[in-house]
């Protein structure tokens, strides 16, 4: 051998070179291995011979690499619009159906692949103290790759930082009722308050201080604002908001708006019975319903429980 060149490789690489062993693998013309005897201090060595370059490259084996699909990328933006999801939220949209058509009993897949974005930074968690289980979050690295991904197709709002336990449950419960929504009522284009505060187009909704927690279409093609309400205010603060909302449909009746109706939500009967006496004078702009607890949006598909 001269120079590190030989016409026919020494018999001690043969054995590695014709059948590489765990650990060794062979790309292309390079043959990766770790020559343990010359290597006591874990040294890189370099042969480099006839048919290619024999080196020993260090591998990070703390992160299992990924390549991102279309539904990674629907899955982060959801994420992003939503604020945060469970691993049951994730399933039941993303996976519940598998690629047979068959439907899946465990949430398993789902899991293990939110577990594969978080290991390569695409998501983060936090174990939330109500649910007791993982919530994941988007992180800035998603964002930049929706925002690359989408173009300007789709307006993304930035991830949060962590979780606001004070308004969890009511964020929490509006993924699972937008997802009852959209499986039993074919409720479609939703938007999210984060996306309506952000956008000039709703500008007027600011004006008025009525971003609803929501904006969907309805199967007949009507804009819908959405309301959560999950506890009791005073008189006056829904007197306020609901004529608010009535001087802006009153004032652009003839004009296009950002929704037709608001939909009240209440999960108390509290709540429902304060807010309907409110609205019976003004029925033509609202719909209001009371959340019993064996209402279909209350209810995960799944396992058949109260949310």
């Amino acid at each position: 051998m001269a120079g590190g060149q030989c016409d026919t490789p020494p018999d001690k690489y043969k054995k590695q070179i014709q059948k590489p062993r765990a650990g060794y693998f062979l790309e292309r013309e390079n043959i990766f291995f770790k020559n343990k005897r010359h290597n006591n201090k874990g040294a890189n060595m370099q042969l480099t011979l006839d048919f290619g370059l024999i080196n020993d490259t260090k591998k990070d084996k703390t992160k299992s690499q990924i390549v991102l699909t279309l539904r990674d990328y629907e899955i982060i933006k959801f994420i992003l619009e939503m604020k945060y999801s469970t691993v049951e939220d994730i399933y039941l949209r993303y996976f519940k159906i598998n690629s047979l058509g068959l439907e899946s009993i465990t949430n398993r897949s789902a899991y293990r692949r939110l577990q594969l974005l978080e290991e390569n930074g695409f998501l983060k968690s936090e174990r939330n103290f109500i649910l007791n289980e993982k919530i994941y979050l988007a992180t800035s690295k998603s964002y930049y790759l929706i925002l690359n991904h989408f173009k300007s197709e789709i307006f993304i709002s930035y991830p949060l930082k962590k979780i606001d336990h004070r308004t969890f449950e009511h964020d929490h419960l509006l993924v699972s009722i937008r997802y009852n929504l959209e499986t039993i009522e074919r409720i479609h284009s939703w938007m999210s308050d984060r996306y309506l505060k952000s956008k000039s187009d709703f500008n007027d909704l600011n004006a008025f201080n009525i971003i609803p927690d929501a904006i969907y279409t309805n199967l007949a093609g009507d804009k819908i604002a959405f309301e959560l309400e999950l506890t009791q205010k005073s008189k006056d603060r829904y007197r306020s908001k609901i004529k608010s909302i009535v001087e802006y449909l009153r004032k652009i009746e003839n004009k296009p708006k950002a929704f037709s109706k608001v939909r009240f939500m209440c999960k108390t009967k509290a709540i429902y019975e304060s807010l309907n006496n409110e609205l019976k004078l003004y029925s033509k702009y609202f719909q209001i319903e009371y959340l019993t607890t064996d209402s279909a949006l209350l209810i995960n598909p799944r396992q058949n429980r109260k949310i």
